[in-house]
């Protein structure tokens, strides 16, 4: 099924009233700057997908020490201030994306991070992933990855549960940076051709050194539902990343919609495919495909709708992305 939403009409309040994501950039730990060039490297032959992570690693955090870090760069998916129903479909007015010169993912292999959760709990999310990448799907990104070909963004059969101690139901930036360098360290694996998704427990909130948090216990903070981003760490180099906190609630999930698979396995699977598809064609936040009048990334103006897609054969209750193929929201 392909779904396009109609482009017709000039500069209104459909474009006014859209989700905004701002780019937030945040710099510490000195002044190295991200890497020019980088080698992909050659990922497995693809073979049937794995609707599940086979192998699980647990792994204690040292919190004792922050690891030294640069270049942080994130581009955040606000809060649905629109209300909790997201609509079947609609109009853009065309806000096509520029190349800035920068980096994008034309292949990269998916890690998964639990953090004092599981897959099961947040919707096991590697069934989704594999199915994106083997879908027809997948391949409105071509024109921004630069590839064509099949099941690209494969999932790493080994998922990582993170144990750490919390003393309030808020992790900080720190936290979540020691998280991600801990799995790095323990992967080997970092730099273009891979990506590290961060899944938070239910109630376990995070919140920005810069402001902003994921607080839907908390309406006068809650500004962001997750994000993606890239950091360089000293030891371990360069690290594109998601954060991913529990998405079945109002101001991210669909709550409300009739979905076709259990909770919440769509709520997660629709900001996953944000933050991924994101991610594929603006790693580095501003460096890839943006548009330059608004800020926004190719996920930001098809956030508010929604539609049920087959991906490989599966049912999902998603959002489209921005296609500048078509100029509007595309599957």
């Amino acid at each position: 099924m392909r779904f396009i939403l109609r482009i017709r009409g000039v500069f209104g309040a459909a474009i006014i009233t859209a989700v905004t994501a701002s780019v937030l950039t945040a710099c510490s730990g000195g002044g190295s700057s991200l890497p020019q060039a980088s080698q992909i490297p050659q990922l497995p032959a693809a073979g049937t997908p794995s609707t599940s992570n086979s192998n699980v690693v647990t792994i204690n955090v040292n919190q004792s020490a922050v690891p030294s870090f640069s270049g942080f760069k994130v581009h955040v998916m606000p809060v649905n201030t629109s209300g909790t129903l997201r609509k079947p479909m609609g109009t853009v007015f065309p806000v096509d994306m520029t190349f800035h010169s920068g980096h994008v993912l034309p292949t990269a292999q998916m890690h998964e991070v639990f953090i004092n959760t599981t897959a099961a709990a947040v919707g096991v999310p590697a069934t989704f992933q594999a199915n994106f990448s083997n879908s027809t799907f997948v391949h409105v990104l071509d024109q921004y990855a630069g590839s064509t070909a099949n099941n690209r963004y494969p999932v790493n059969a080994t998922s990582f549960i993170m144990t750490l101690s919390t003393f309030s139901n808020v992790i900080s930036d720190n936290q979540l940076f020691t998280v991600l360098h801990s799995v790095v360290a323990t992967t080997h694996l970092s730099g273009y051709g891979h990506m590290y998704n961060l899944f938070l427990k239910p109630g376990l909130d995070t919140c920005m050194d810069f402001g902003g948090c994921y607080s839907p216990d908390n309406p006068s903070s809650f500004v962001f539902c997750a994000y993606h981003g890239s950091i360089t760490f000293s030891d371990v180099g360069h690290v594109i990343f998601s954060v991913m906190p529990y998405q079945h609630t109002p101001g991210c999930g669909d709550v409300g919609l009739t979905v076709p698979n259990p909770v919440p396995i769509d709520d997660t699977a629709a900001t996953l495919s944000h933050e991924e598809s994101e991610a594929i064609s603006d790693p580095d936040p501003g460096g890839g495909y943006f548009n330059d009048n608004f800020g926004y990334e190719i996920g930001d103006l098809c956030a508010p709708y929604r539609a049920t897609e087959s991906l490989n054969a599966h049912s999902y209750l998603i959002q489209p992305e921005y296609s500048n193929s078509v100029h509007g929201c595309f599957f």
